[in-house]
């Protein structure tokens, strides 16, 4: 296994891989299949929006996860940075595959953007593993939208949660 930044140029597959996702978990996801457009990449291969990917033996995808600091337009957000499109395999689950690509993400974040002192992200409400995983990675719970995503007739709650890099006032 190994850990690669991942381009719209060198994407490894990105957009099926990532529709598997929008499809299994629907429910997860304020995106549907169908809005994916194929020449469309999250994210722009910078230092301040990156995509990176735990890839297998062969080269196939098993995990991503995307950064980007937010709002890079609005300097009074400057100092936050946003984790989104997440996804393992239901093939790869169990493998830490996630917690190695937060931990990556976040010591890359520490390492190479010491201006960002915050990491946020969202999560379903109902998704327990992914709000464990984040939590036991130091991501604090600090709100959550009620009726989120409306999916097949039926609302979702999305929480939302930080890591501190720094200790803010």
């Amino acid at each position: 296994m190994n850990i690669v930044e991942i381009t719209a140029e060198n994407n490894y597959d990105y957009h099926p891989f990532f529709s598997e996702a929008l499809i299994r978990h629907a429910d997860c996801f304020k995106l549907s299949p169908d809005e994916q457009r194929e020449e469309y990449f999250p994210t722009q291969g910078t230092p301040y929006s990156f995509t990176m990917a735990m890839l297998d033996e062969g080269n196939n995808l098993m995990g991503v996860v995307s950064f980007q600091r937010l709002m890079e337009s609005r300097k009074k957000l400057h100092h936050k940075g946003e984790i989104f499109r997440m996804y393992v395999s239901r093939e790869n689950g169990g493998k830490n595959i996630g917690h190695d690509l937060i931990t990556y993400v976040t010591n890359r974040v520490k390492e190479q953007l010491p201006d960002i002192e915050q990491i946020n992200l969202n999560v379903a409400t109902h998704n327990e593993k992914a709000k464990n995983l984040y939590k036991n990675l130091g991501f604090e719970h600090f709100g959550t939208e009620r009726n989120a995503i409306k999916f097949e007739g039926k609302y979702y709650d999305d929480d939302y949660m930080a890591l501190k890099l720094k200790n803010l006032i």
